[in-house]
């Protein structure tokens, strides 16, 4: 985006105009040109946790969430099973990105994986 001042676009129409009064409006003009340079987005903010609600109707018995591309060292785990229509809230301690690797298994043998953008989902909602 340009913003110039109004001198900047002056066309010269008439013979009449003198070679100083030129040199004058040209170099003025453009000497009053900014240039606006485009703000960068914000950078979203890494939430310290996340909330985990099991709207399954199968017991969650075991859960863990990984920073993306670090899956040897979980951030958060459950400690206990997580039964169906309740929440916890898990930390996230230490993460760095907002994309995070999610992994579980509940009671039935169904799985719970995947990865989940933490900046934009503050609830993980584990359903049928």
């Amino acid at each position: 985006m340009r913003m110039c001042n109004a001198l900047n676009g002056v066309k010269i129409m008439k013979k009449a105009v003198s070679t100083i009064t030129f040199i004058s409006l040209t170099y003025f003009g453009t000497a009053l040109c900014l240039e606006a340079k485009p703000k960068a987005p914000p950078k979203p903010k890494v939430p310290a946790s996340v909330m985990l609600e099991n709207s399954r109707s199968s017991e969650l018995t075991n859960f863990s969430v990984y920073a993306t591309g670090q899956e040897e060292q979980a951030l958060s785990s459950l400690k206990k099973p997580l039964i169906s229509g309740k929440k916890i809230q898990l930390s996230l301690k230490g993460l760095k990105s907002c994309v995070v690797t999610l992994s579980g298994t509940f009671a039935d043998g169904s799985d719970a994986s995947g990865e989940v953008d933490v900046c934009a989902e503050k609830l993980i909602r584990l359903i049928d």
